[in-house]
């Protein structure tokens, strides 16, 4: 009797096994499969056509009116209604923008091609401008002040660095005066687009900016009831300043 219960109780203990191990097997899972994706880079119409690397936008300076004087005195630029932002008033700006892909780096420079000139009545400069008439400003300066760069596109990116070097520089037309930097962006700084400001952003256009001024010498002809206009001619470098 003992034994025929040994035998029953053993049987039932290797039938428990063998379908517990049958049900793990059932269980297990496949490999991993695989797949891939694709993309490419090519430039879009307006890279392609414009460059990678350039100046898309430049603000104009304006000084207003001012009284004539006989001292030497330097005064401020002015914000204008053209270059308001979302409420707000921008100083001289330069837009560049770098879509290379290289985060190589960039220099922004500036050159005045032609001093402030006495414009006709339709606007032109005078071609006959000389010290004797008061129709050129000989000996003025013009005086610009990097101050920062801001993103300004509408969707703003958190990570992206701006460009990190502003100057200060002083304007010449003399025939020696080449090309100076105001903005130099770093290696990986100054990718995308970014705006170039030469002042602090204002509430208001009544509003002076000192970061942009004009020296005028006491001495020189000025002629009343006219408009002066000079000529600044902007570059971008493809690599930072050294």
């Amino acid at each position: 009797m003992k034994k025929t219960m040994l035998s029953l109780i053993g049987t039932l203990l290797f039938s428990t096994v063998f379908l517990g191990t049958s049900a793990l097997a059932v269980e297990e899972v496949g490999q991993p499969a695989k797949s891939n994706g694709y993309v490419n880079f090519d430039y879009d119409d307006e890279d392609a056509t414009l460059g990678t690397l350039r100046i898309n936008k430049v603000s104009k300076i304006n000084f207003g009116t001012t009284p004539t004087k006989g001292d030497t005195v330097t005064i401020n630029s002015v914000y204008s209604a053209e270059d308001e932002k979302n409420g707000k008033y921008l100083p001289l700006n330069v837009q560049t923008i770098d879509n290379r892909g290289n985060g190589a780096g960039w220099q922004l420079q500036v050159q005045q091609t032609r001093q402030f000139t006495q414009l006709d009545e339709a606007n032109v400069p005078l071609t006959d401008a000389n010290k004797l008439n008061g129709s050129l400003l000989e000996g003025a300066e013009l005086a610009l002040t990097a101050t920062q760069a801001a993103d300004l596109s509408i969707e703003q990116e958190a990570n992206r660095v701006a460009p990190s070097i502003f100057k200060k520089v002083t304007l010449s037309t003399a025939e020696d005066a080449g090309f100076v930097t105001v903005t130099s962006a770093k290696e990986n700084e100054g990718i995308g687009s970014w705006n170039t400001l030469f002042g602090e952003i204002s509430d208001a256009t009544a509003t002076e900016n000192n970061a942009v001024t004009l020296k005028i010498p006491g001495e020189i002809k000025k002629n009343k009831d006219v408009s002066y206009e000079a000529e600044l001619t902007w570059t971008i470098v493809a690599t930072p300043e050294i």
